[in-house]
């Protein structure tokens, strides 16, 4: 499976880089590889980055994993508040760059 980036371009799938933001997310590593591996049995060829966010982020809910949809959400506005800082050269102004647990 590919997957399609923010930006447009395109990337070979990693399970493992979805169970470590899972797990940095604050969820357990045995729910964050079942969500992968679900993931990697999909039959679609290619996935946007934002369909792969929402299959997890229905995932960790349905297993009652709220706080880590919400350290994950607001992991991924700072990041992107960041991105923004750095292409207006300016330094980014996160305290800090890790995902918390709640």
């Amino acid at each position: 499976m590919q997957v399609r980036k923010q930006d447009g371009t395109t990337e070979a799938f990693m399970p493992e880089k979805v169970v470590v933001s899972i797990v940095k997310s604050g969820a357990p590593y045995k729910d964050a590889r079942n969500i992968a591996d679900s993931l990697s049995r999909r039959s679609e060829n290619t996935m946007t980055s934002s369909d792969i966010r929402d299959f997890v982020h229905s995932e960790l809910q349905s297993k009652g994993h709220t706080s880590s949809v919400e350290n994950w959400t607001r992991y991924e506005t700072e990041m992107k508040h960041d991105r923004t800082e750095s292409l207006a050269g300016r330094a980014p102004t996160t305290k800090s760059k890790h995902l918390t647990h709640a």
